[in-house]
């Protein structure tokens, strides 16, 4: 059984999105949250990178 590294993205800006899309691409890794206290921009990280309720 293959051990997958989970993680999480603190900010969700430019450069945290553009991690959070990679680390979904990666088969060795699990994106397990995201972190940002502003709703919206949270809300469309959540969107563009197809996560929810995280």
């Amino acid at each position: 059984m293959e051990r997958k590294v989970k993680v999480a993205v603190i900010g969700i800006g430019q450069m945290g999105t553009y991690h959070a899309e990679i680390y979904q691409k990666l088969p060795q890794v699990e994106l397990v949250a995201i972190c940002e206290y502003n709703d919206e921009k949270r809300a469309e990280a959540e969107q563009k990178i197809s996560m929810s309720g995280l």
